[in-house]
């Protein structure tokens, strides 16, 4: 297969025919996208490849030009026809929030700024000996080892270990934070939903 450019939206390709003994009988040019062979009999330019002259029928990449037009403005009017027509779309969205998490503004990193507002969410959910905003963050940014002062850096798996232990500071041994790295958008909205505040640290 040789490709042969005749212009951006000319893409045809030469290829031998090969008879049953392996021997090539004759070429045929390939418009490759429509797949279909070519006919140049009436010819009147001349492109040479390999040193052969190739014969084009002038008239038949007209003709090709011409109906790929045509094709493009029927797609397009179709698409501006959708589009104009709105009801061809449908959207839809829904928002969820849980009530009483505190929004609290970011201090010493991302990880410490969101477990605070879950905790802050708990300490007024029957878990009042937890402190709460800035004192509650830096807290939890010392036992999560954030880089603070610094860029407010948190590893991942100190998140789960930080909250744990800010929450057993405060007397609170029954918490159990962990930490799942493979969590789904389905299980996202499942919590949110049930009124679970949780991290979500990228």
């Amino acid at each position: 297969m040789k490709p042969l450019y005749l212009g951006p939206t000319f893409y045809y390709a030469e290829y031998a025919l090969i008879d049953t003994e392996g021997k090539a009988k004759e070429k045929v040019i390939v418009d490759l996208p429509f797949s279909t062979i070519v006919d140049f009999n009436k010819s009147n330019v001349s492109i040479p490849v390999n040193e052969e002259d190739c014969l084009f029928n002038n008239t038949y990449l007209q003709q090709q030009q011409e109906m790929r037009t045509q094709n493009s403005n029927t797609k397009w009017t179709v698409l501006e026809k959708e589009i104009a027509n709105s009801s061809s779309y449908s959207t839809s969205s829904s928002s969820k929030t849980i009530s009483g998490v505190p929004k609290y503004g970011w201090l010493c990193g991302c990880s410490p700024t969101a477990s605070g507002m879950v905790l802050g969410y708990w300490a007024s959910h029957g878990y009042s000996y937890l402190i709460t905003g800035p004192d509650l963050i830096r807290e939890l940014a010392t036992a999560m080892g954030t880089e603070w002062p610094g860029n407010g850096a948190t590893w991942p798996w100190a998140i789960d270990n930080g909250i744990e232990t800010v929450c057993n500071n405060h007397g609170y041994n029954n918490f159990d934070a962990s930490n799942d790295i493979y969590v789904s958008w389905s299980e996202v909205k499942t919590e949110v939903n049930a009124d679970k505040p949780f991290v979500l640290s990228m």
